[in-house]
């Protein structure tokens, strides 16, 4: 392909990346709908205060997951991986969440362009286009660019991991390479160039490296990275022979390893015992499922560490699943309904069940907005603003459409599965933690690149139908 073709075809992504950017900017340097005042507590403060510590080379203390002083933070219970790139901020700026928020805008339009490679590598450039647009205007994104915490910087590195995962899959002597063919399958692109056995290994070192740090940013990400390199062993995104499939493995391995193991043993050494990531596991599941509460429970003996509360906590819900097992299934459809399909987006507001005098024994489903909230919904207002936009782009067009992207997956190669395998956590999830619909968001850039690939097969179904407009 020429120069001028390049760049001809690189005008409609820089577009939406750039209105991706221009909508993030606008949000983080403004924050409109917060009521005048800066939200920063629960998770956010621990994560603020946990980086700020790391900078200046002071111990962290004053509650369960704060356990003094180490070079690697003594933060045992939130994500590292977080804690790790706003320490990079403060560094860089000072303790200025102004930064944090304008780079973690830079940071979500990337993030956009990261959809379009995946979506591109995986179906072809149009589905990529289309599955970029939809995360560029997706607003609950835009929201978590504004907020403290994981979402925006964990979706990066799922979507960076993801795309040199698929390109180290990109060549090899009976391998695929892709572009779009009728009704969004794949067909052979001659002009592509393939990757060869050493760089193929590179490459998913690279994404081995990059899903290291995306799991120690949020540890459901683990499954997927073992599920990944079972995938590629067995059944690899495009035929390849073995000897070429166990080196991508085994690189890929190695590099979410190398990233990993320090972590590991850091809590081993704060702690005494084996703890992979983080040490919530137990204390997410017991808020969640047990306890039906969006906080820690209150009573924990003073000075005890967060690998005692996770010990405690993990008998009290193995407990209560011996006794309530059925009520812990019976609750899943709608743990399941909450993550999926709500968009009660914390900490703009959070769903809890409670039990009153005056309502007897009924449950009663409470909405409770930050200070500075209007009395009613308004579209001015961004928080309700972004459920508007949920419902439209992930409820009318984004998950219906993603779901059946399962009736248009090409034969010719399975790209594809890479992005179901990612999908697993999410759908993992209602299992084990809290009821957030938060915790889809770094699932809905997945959704949208296998939406993006059934809009486009039903496209083309439409345009080459007989007077369906095949002019278009």
């Amino acid at each position: 392909m020429s120069f001028p073709q390049r760049v001809w075809r690189s005008i409609p992504l820089s577009l939406i990346v750039t209105l991706a950017l221009a909508i993030r900017l606008w949000y983080v340097t403004t924050l409109p709908g917060q009521g005048g005042q800066d939200i920063l507590f629960s998770d956010m403060h621990a994560y603020d205060y946990s980086a700020w510590c790391l900078v200046q080379g002071r111990p962290v203390t004053g509650e369960p997951g704060f356990n003094g002083y180490h070079p690697l933070s003594a933060s045992t219970y939130y994500f590292v991986g977080y804690t790790y790139f706003l320490a990079a901020i403060y560094a860089l700026f000072g303790h200025e969440l102004a930064a944090v928020r304008v780079i973690q805008g830079v940071v979500g339009a990337a993030t956009v362009g990261l959809v379009s490679l995946v979506g591109s590598l995986t179906f072809g450039r149009r589905p990529g286009l289309v599955s970029a647009l939809l995360t560029a205007i997706y607003l609950p994104l835009v929201y978590y660019a504004g907020l403290l915490l994981t979402e925006t910087w964990f979706t990066f590195l799922q979507m960076g991991a993801l795309a040199l995962w698929l390109r180290a899959w990109a060549g090899g002597p009976n391998s695929v390479a892709l572009e779009p063919g009728p009704g969004g399958a794949a067909g052979p692109a001659p002009d592509r160039p393939g990757t060869n056995a050493v760089t193929g290994s590179l490459l998913a070192l690279a994404a081995g490296l990059t899903a290291g740090m995306a799991c120690l940013s949020r540890a459901a990400f683990v499954l997927a990275t073992g599920m990944l390199a079972a995938a590629g062993c067995f059944i690899p995104p495009v035929p390849m022979p073995r000897a070429q499939r166990v080196a991508r493995v085994a690189a890929f391995l190695l590099g979410a390893a190398v990233v990993i193991a320090p972590i590991t043993v850091r809590n081993y050494q704060i702690h005494g015992r084996f703890y992979l990531i983080s040490t919530n596991g137990p204390s997410t599941f017991l808020t969640g499922h047990v306890s039906h509460v969006p906080t820690l429970p209150a009573g924990l003996p003073p000075g005890m560490t967060d690998a005692e509360m996770a010990e405690r906590h993990r008998a009290l819900s193995f407990q209560y699943l011996r006794r309530h097992w059925t009520t812990y299934l019976a609750e899943l459809p709608k743990f399941f309904a909450i993550i999926w399909t709500d968009n009660d987006f914390w900490p703009g507001t959070f769903t809890t069940w409670s039990r009153t005098p005056d309502a007897g024994a009924a449950r009663m489903d409470l909405h409770i907005h930050s200070r500075g909230s209007p009395p009613f919904g308004r579209a001015t207002y961004f928080p309700d603003l972004i459920r508007h936009a949920d419902r439209l782009i992930w409820g009318t067009v984004g998950l219906p459409t993603g779901i059946l992207a399962a009736l248009f997956l090409p034969g010719r190669h399975r790209r594809w599965l890479v992005l179901y395998l990612a999908l697993v956590p999410y759908l993992v999830i209602p299992f084990i933690a809290s009821a957030f619909p938060r915790f889809r968001m770094p699932a809905v850039p997945l959704v949208f690149v296998l939406a993006g690939q059934a809009l486009v097969a039903c496209w083309d179904c439409r345009s080459r139908r007989p007077g369906g407009g095949a002019s278009s």
